[in-house]
C-alpha cells in the first residue's frame, strides 16, 4: 500500500491578515477513511494576479493510501472524489473554526462568506487553485483550476417579463425566490441549499392553502398556519385531490408520440417525489445531528422542489 498526497495550493479571494508568528500546520482527521488533511499557514503570493486585493495562498495537503499506484486521478473516480471532498470539508472547518474563535474572543463578526462547499472550486473564499498529485514522494500530475467570474444573463424574454411585472407592481413570490436561492447555494453551500429548498416548499404549501385552496373551503386557511411540512403537504394533497405529481404521471402514461421522453420524465418525477418527501428529514439531519451532507446533492432537492411548486399551482389538474 502506497502513500498518496494531493497538494492543494489555494489562491484566496480575500486578503488574509496573519497576526501571529510561524505556526505548525493544523491536522484534520477522517477516521472512516483513515485519511488526514494538513492545513498550512496562509502566505503572501507575489505572483498572484487574480484577486483584486488578494495575493494570499493557502496550502492544504490530503494524505491517503492506495493499494496500487494511480496512473492518473481520473475525474469521477471514487478515491479522487473522496480526496477532493475531504479537502473541501477541511477548508470549511478551518475557516469556520477561526471565524468562531475571533467572534468569541474579540466580539468581532467576520464579513467574508464561510460556506460548507462540497468542492473547493465552489467555495466563495477561493479564487483559484492547483492540485499536485504525489505518490510515494514522486509527483506525477499537476492540474490548475482558475475560478470563472459569473455572468449576469438578461434575455429579450427576461426583459419583457420584467417590464410587465414591474409595471404591474408585482414581485416574485417568496417561495420562488427561496427555490432560486436553493439552486444558488446548492454548489457553494449544500447546508443552506437544503434549508432554502425546505423553506421554498413550506412557503409554497402555506401560500397555496391560504390563498388558493381556502377559496373552496375556509378550513384550508386554518390549515395553512399549522406546523410542519408533512402536515401542510397532507392538506395540500387533499385540496389537489391527489398526491404529488400523480396527475402528471397519469397524463404522461396515457400516451403520446415520444415514448422515450415520457418514460424518462415519469422516472424523473417519481424520483423528485421521493426527494420532496425526504426533504424534511434531510434538513433535520443538518439541524439536529450536524450531518455534513445529505444522501443526495442539494441541487437535486432544489430541482425536485421547483417542479413540486409548479405542480402545486397547476390548477388544470385539481380534483
Amino acid at each position: 500500500m502506497g502513500k498518496l498526497e494531493a497538494v492543494f495550493r489555494i489562491h484566496l479571494a480575500y486578503p488574509v491578515i496573519t497576526l501571529m508568528g510561524n505556526q505548525p500546520p493544523i491536522t484534520v482527521s477522517f477516521p472512516k477513511t483513515g485519511d488526514a488533511v494538513r492545513i498550512y499557514m496562509p502566505e503572501d503570493d507575489a505572483t498572484a494576479t487574480g484577486p483584486p486585493f488578494g495575493g494570499t495562498k493557502l496550502t492544504l495537503i490530503v494524505e491517503c493510501h492506495c493499494n496500487e499506484q494511480p496512473l492518473e486521478p481520473l475525474a469521477g473516480s471514487p478515491w479522487r472524489s473522496r480526496v477532493e471532498r475531504e479537502a473541501a470539508h477541511s477548508l470549511h472547518q478551518f475557516f469556520e473554526a477561526t471565524r468562531d474563535s475571533i467572534f468569541r474572543r474579540k466580539n468581532v463578526v467576520s464579513t467574508y462568506p464561510v460556506a460548507r462547499s462540497e468542492d473547493i472550486g465552489s467555495n466563495l473564499l477561493v479564487w483559484g487553485y492547483e492540485i499536485e498529485w504525489i505518490y510515494e514522494g514522486n509527483s506525477f500530475l499537476q492540474q490548475k483550476y482558475p475560478r470563472g467570474m459569473p455572468a449576469i444573463e438578461i434575455t429579450g424574454d427576461a426583459w419583457r417579463d420584467a417590464t410587465e411585472q414591474l409595471a404591474a407592481g408585482k414581485t416574485v413570490p417568496a417561495y420562488r425566490s427561496f427555490a432560486l436561492d436553493a439552486f444558488y447555494f446548492s454548489d457553494q453551500d449544500s447546508f443552506r441549499g437544503i434549508v432554502m429548498a425546505c423553506a421554498a416548499w413550506e412557503t409554497a404549501l402555506r401560500f397555496y392553502l391560504a390563498n388558493v385552496a381556502s377559496k373552496r373551503d375556509a378550513a384550508y386557511d386554518i390549515a395553512s398556519r399549522m406546523r410542519g411540512i408533512p402536515t401542510l403537504y397532507r392538506f395540500a394533497k387533499q385540496a389537489r385531490g391527489r398526491s404529488l405529481f400523480e396527475d402528471w404521471i397519469t397524463e404522461l402514461s396515457a400516451g403520446g408520440s415520444d415514448i422515450e421522453y415520457r418514460n424518462l420524465r415519469i422516472t424523473v418525477l417519481r424520483g423528485y417525489k421521493a426527494l420532496v418527501e425526504a426533504l424534511p428529514e434531510a434538513r433535520n439531519r443538518f439541524l439536529h445531528e450536524g450531518t455534513p451532507s445529505a444522501d443526495k446533492p442539494a441541487a437535486d432537492y432544489a430541482l425536485a422542489v421547483a417542479d413540486a411548486i409548479d405542480w402545486l399551482f397547476d390548477t388544470s389538474g385539481e380534483g
